[in-house]
């Protein structure tokens, strides 16, 4: 299965990776800079199990907006392809 995500860090972020993981697994860390992009998963189907699946997306950093709430991305959205 692949996942694409459709994300960008937020301006003053520079130096943002997004890290995919799967039911706890590590899928892959890709680098999220402040434009617009489809990041692209492959998840091996050892890591799926029937039913539901949980997908955590994990940040390296945040920067503060002006009521002071961590902003780590922006994500579009999320889209899984077979």
């Amino acid at each position: 299965m692949r996942i694409g995500i459709f994300a960008r860090a937020p301006d003053g972020l520079n130096n943002q990776t997004l890290t995919l993981y799967v039911n706890e697994n590590l899928v892959n860390s890709v680098p999220l800079g402040t434009e617009w992009k489809e990041a692209s998963f492959f998840v091996p189907g050892a890591h799926l199990v029937r039913g539901e699946n949980e997908l955590c997306l994990r940040f390296t950093g945040s920067v503060a907006e002006e009521d002071g709430a961590p902003v780590a991305a922006l994500v579009a959205s999320l889209s899984s392809y077979s």
